[in-house]
Formats: structure tokens, C-alpha cells, sequence
């Protein structure tokens, strides 16, 4: 039986195992690019002070299940051709800044790799930034890629949440997830505001 979903999930794995290499690539001279566009900062730093740069490639299930997430009724359509590589994160680099006034300065050292980025604010956050853009080298520039400038408390907060807010596991979705998420715009509000 010939079954047109299952048909493009193959396809997609198929791709992403063919896209991986480049994608570790992307990722090494990306993480690479920006420690160095940073170094005079990092060398500046106090003892209180601290950047982390956290980088990652989409796993396999997560970056179908991104793209499904794209589609009306998250069905892919058999007339249509998916890619991979057409994710805007597939590859993610999270820097993770504290305290937050370092972050306008990472923002100006940043400025030449991501002005041809776009920018993608978020909600009600003014000091988490986040741009998706390509390199410009060939060999790696198919892979979208997406950086992320955030207050290290919100950043390590999102590590935490991530399995239970924004992607829960289905015994988590079944809880009521509306007090969650008071308890998480609580967290917001606790560690937001403190360190402007």
C-alpha cells in the first residue's frame, strides 16, 4: 500500500541524514565565528561576569516534526516538495549573557554576521534577541541558521521548561497547563526586571 505520508517521512529522514555533515559543519564555523567576533568582550569580563555560547543541531524527529508544525493540519501535502534545509533553525546557537547590559555590546560585536539576518523578536521579552540568516560560505550556506542573544537566567529558565512548557511530553500535556504557564510568566516577572 502505497502511504504518501509515510513516503515524505522517509524522504525527510533520508535528507537529514544527508544534510547532517553540513550541518556539523555549519554549526563548528558558526559557534567558531562568533567566539572570535567576541574576544575582546570575553577578555573584559569580571569575575562575576559571564557569556556562554550553547550550540545545537535539530535531532531528526524534531526538525519532521518543525516542519510539520508548517503545514495546515500538520499533513504534509504529496504535491508539494519539503526540505530540511528550509528550516529557519536548524542549527541554533543560544549565547547566554550575564549581566544583561553585555548584551547590547555582543549585539554591536555581532552586527556584520547577522545585518543581512532576519530579526525575530520576542514577545514581551526586549532583551532576548534572535536572528535567522545563512552563512555566506558556500560549502555550508543551504543550512538555515538561528542565533539567539539572551539574559542568562531566562536561558538557563528555558533549558528547565523546554521538556514541560514548550514542548511537553504527552503526560505533561494531559496536566492543566494553564497553571503552568502562571507559574512560568511568574518566573518571567521574578528574574526579568532585576537585572535591566
Amino acid at each position: 500500500m502505497n502511504d504518501p505520508q509515510a513516503n515524505i517521512l522517509c524522504q525527510l529522514r533520508e535528507e537529514y541524514i544527508t544534510l547532517l555533515p553540513q550541518a556539523k559543519k555549519t554549526i563548528e564555523f558558526l559557534t567558531t565565528t562568533v567566539n572570535h567576533l567576541l574576544k575582546d568582550i570575553y577578555l573584559k569580563l569580571g569575575p562575576e561576569e559571564q557569556i556562554q555560547c550553547k550550540s545545537r543541531i535539530k535531532s531528526q524527529e524534531s526538525s519532521i516534526a518543525a516542519l510539520a508544525r508548517r503545514q495546515e493540519g500538520q499533513i504534509f501535502d504529496p504535491a508539494k516538495q519539503y526540505s530540511l534545509s528550509n528550516l529557519p533553525d536548524f542549527v541554533g546557537l543560544r549565547i547566554l549573557v550575564f549581566p544583561n547590559p553585555r548584551i547590547s555590546e555582543i549585539q554591536n560585536s555581532l552586527q556584520d554576521l547577522l545585518k543581512n539576518w532576519k530579526s525575530d523578536p520576542v514577545r514581551d521579552m526586549d532583551t532576548v534577541h534572535k536572528y535567522f540568516g545563512h552563512l555566506p560560505e558556500p560549502e555550508i550556506s543551504e543550512i538555515s541558521c538561528e542565533v539567539q542573544i539572551v539574559p542568562m537566567l531566562i536561558g538557563l529558565f528555558w533549558q528547565v521548561e523546554h521538556s514541560t512548557l514548550y514542548k511537553p511530553s504527552p503526560r505533561i500535556k494531559n496536566l492543566e497547563s494553564e497553571g503552568l504557564n502562571r507559574a512560568a510568566d511568574g518566573v518571567y516577572a521574578a528574574i526579568g526586571p532585576r537585572f535591566p
